[in-house]
């Protein structure tokens, strides 16, 4: 989990392509100075994107990564953050961080929204107002980010195992 001296840090996983709107939380992270943004990945817009956060001191490109590396990231995020505008089916990184018992800040969009109503781990976004307030509350409230943590491994737990997916499929 995090350092507790540590500035809290939020986390983006996923490909750097132009669905994923990780421009938008560039700038987010412009008007939020005291938390950091690292983002874990590699796509035809990552090099826009570098330039485009050149000059933002509180942002990290960290590359793809994989196994322990980003098992690690997940544990010591304060929040996934999936800023992503078009349609995903089930979105692997949402169940990554629930995983892990990491809570989430998604776009309300899609599968996105409803994985963050059903679970209860997630907040969620429709503005660049609403992202501002979302990560402010996760940012200032530690024990918010618990509970929500908490509510997104239960529901992972409940839901989204293999074993319980195998249930349920074969109980069709």
């Amino acid at each position: 989990n995090e350092a507790p001296d540590a500035p809290p840090y939020f986390l983006y996983v996923e490909h750097l392509e132009p669905i994923k709107s990780v421009d938008g939380l560039i700038e987010a992270f412009r008007r939020r100075p005291t938390e950091r943004l690292l983002i874990a990945g590699s796509g035809s817009e990552e090099r826009a994107l570098r330039r485009l956060a050149a000059d933002l001191p509180n942002g990290e490109f960290l590359g793809w990564m994989e196994g322990e590396a980003l098992d690690g990231l997940y544990r010591g995020a304060r929040a996934v953050v999936l800023p992503t505008r078009g349609h995903e089916s089930f979105p692997v990184v949402l169940l990554e961080a629930f995983v892990r018992g990491r809570p989430a800040v998604v776009h309300r969009f899609g599968a996105l929204a409803e994985l963050a109503e059903e679970s209860g781990g997630a907040l969620t976004y429709s503005t660049a107002g609403e992202l501002d307030a979302a990560l402010a509350r996760l940012a200032g409230e530690p024990e918010l980010a618990a509970r929500l943590g908490a509510a997104a491994r239960a529901a992972y737990l409940e839901r989204w195992t293999p074993a319980e997916h195998l249930r349920r499929y074969f109980g069709l």
